[in-house]
């Protein structure tokens, strides 16, 4: 049963991004207004954008989307900064040490403004 859970939790998590996708297309929920509204249901990781973001953007734009996403997804907990996806070899090293320098600086509970 203990690997039944886990085939079943994976299925489900699977699927959860398709899920979330449709609800945010067919309804009027912002992402903001869906994200406060599963806030300590769930735990949300990733958001750090790397298809724009981290190869492209400077380390100063990374310093604000990191902000920007710990904001909207973490105010209150239940957040783990993360890069979308893996990061890949065009991503400059200073920008990953900007990601992680704004983590450092921004992400402890509660926020600085």
């Amino acid at each position: 049963t203990y690997s039944l859970s886990w085939f079943f939790l994976s299925l489900f998590m699977g699927v959860l991004p398709g899920i979330i996708f449709i609800i945010l297309s067919r309804t009027k929920f912002s992402k903001q207004e869906f994200f406060a509204f599963l806030m300590g249901t769930i735990l949300f990781c990733g958001g750090i954008d790397t298809h724009r973001i981290l190869p492209s953007g400077t380390p100063g734009e990374v310093r604000d989307e990191v902000i920007r996403v710990m904001r909207m997804l973490g105010e209150g907990g239940g957040y783990m900064v993360a890069s979308v996806h893996t990061i890949m070899n065009d991503v400059p090293p200073e920008n990953v040490l900007a990601m992680v320098d704004a983590v450092e600086e921004f992400g402890k509970y509660p926020f600085k403004n």
